[in-house]
Formats: C-alpha cells, sequence, structure tokens
C-alpha cells in the first residue's frame, strides 16, 4: 500500500533501495503535517489530513497500536500520538521560543526504539517471509507459525479493537490480533472444539485500561 495523498514528512524505514524514490506506508515510523498557515485558520483541515494519514498507517500495518506524528503552523508545533482509542496530543509552542523543545521532540522521533514506536514485535519478517512464535494453549509447546503475508480481516478504523487476522500458510490456524475490554474474557477460554495459540512474549497477553479523561 502506498499513500495517494502528498505528505509532508514522514521518517521511514526503508528495506528495498532500488525504491527509494517511493514511500511505502507499511515502513513510515512517525508522519507530520506542515504548513505556513497560522493555527487558528488550518488547523481543522490539517488535523483532518493528519488521521487520514494515520488510518493508512494502522491499516498497513494492522498491528501497531500506536502511532506518534505533528502538526506544523509555520511556528506553532503540536505533538500528537493516535492509538486504538483516540487521539492525544501536547500542547502547542513556539519552535523558535522553546527550541529545546523541538530539538528533543524531532531527536526522540529519530531515534525511538522498535519497542517505543510501538512497531510490531512479535512477528519476525525474514527472507522465508511471515513468521510469530505462539505457545500451544493446550500442550504448552512452543512452535512457530508461517503467516502469509497479508490478513485476511482487518479494520480500518483507528478507533476499534484493531482486530486483524492471519492465516498460516499450510490453512491449519488462524493467529488474531485484537484489543480486549478488561471487561471481556480471555478467548483463550473459548477453545471447545477449536486449536487455541497464546502469544508469546507479545503485549496482546496483557490487559490495559486505558482512562478516557
Amino acid at each position: 500500500m502506498q499513500l495517494a495523498e502528498r505528505h509532508d514528512l514522514a521518517p521511514a524505514e526503508k528495506h528495498d533501495v532500488a525504491s527509494a524514490d517511493k514511500h511505502d506506508v507499511k515502513d513510515f515510523r512517525v508522519i507530520g503535517e506542515l504548513t505556513t498557515s497560522s493555527k487558528s485558520t488550518m488547523w481543522r483541515k490539517k488535523f483532518l489530513q493528519l488521521a487520514t494519514y494515520m488510518r493508512g498507517i494502522f491499516a498497513a500495518q494492522p498491528t501497531r497500536r500506536l502511532v506518534h506524528g505533528f502538526l506544523l503552523f509555520d511556528t506553532q508545533m503540536q505533538l500528537w500520538v493516535f492509538d486504538r482509542s483516540g487521539a492525544y496530543s501536547s500542547d502547542t509552542f513556539d519552535i523558535l521560543k522553546q527550541p529545546d523543545r523541538f530539538i528533543r521532540a524531532s531527536t526522540g522521533y529519530a531515534l525511538m526504539t522498535e519497542e517505543e514506536l510501538d512497531l510490531d514485535t512479535f512477528t519476525k519478517r525474514d527472507r522465508e517471509g511471515l513468521s510469530v512464535a505462539v505457545t500451544d494453549a493446550s500442550t504448552g509447546e512452543t512452535i512457530s507459525l508461517k503467516l502469509e503475508a497479508s490478513p485476511f480481516v482487518v479494520h480500518l478504523a483507528i478507533v476499534c479493537r484493531g482486530t486483524c487476522c492471519y492465516r498460516t500458510e499450510d490453512q491449519k490456524h488462524v493467529v488474531k490480533f485484537s484489543w480486549r475490554s478488561d471487561k471481556r474474557r480471555l478467548e483463550a477460554g473459548w477453545r471447545d472444539g477449536i486449536t487455541v495459540a497464546k502469544l508469546r512474549k507479545s503485549d496482546y497477553q496483557r490487559s490495559y485500561k486505558i482512562p478516557l479523561s
């Protein structure tokens, strides 16, 4: 997938030197929207544009939990984080009057680890394709499942459970990634008549409580 819209700044990982002039949404780490217009006249339009980019990133990177971004109106900057529960921002600051904040933000975006960026660190992609290490919930045995390159189920909204499902190459299993409400029971309990696999060393084993205020 590639962004059809014009984007202003999108730091990305490049895996293919031959396509260095193209920007693939699957590689985007942080994205920003810049304008010389004032915040008072352009904020809504630029925020909606940033949200559109974020939606594209989540669609192309369905196992990603959050994405960092920013809006820059002339010298007025806002830092943003989008996750599956919504969007959150810093206060607005002037990059000329507070250059230290601008430098910290820019350096932080450039130096963030994959875990800090909440990239997919629990599946493995190599020359043989995509795989995930799982523990069989019944036997406790750890196995590696080879997944198809793309999920067959993806939720395209930003605010949702972020559910995506991959088939294994042998068509015998389905691996599901999804946020879960702390009020919902674990799906591993619904295993009568189905094969259940549990992610190993993954934050998806944990439950998160996200404050809404």
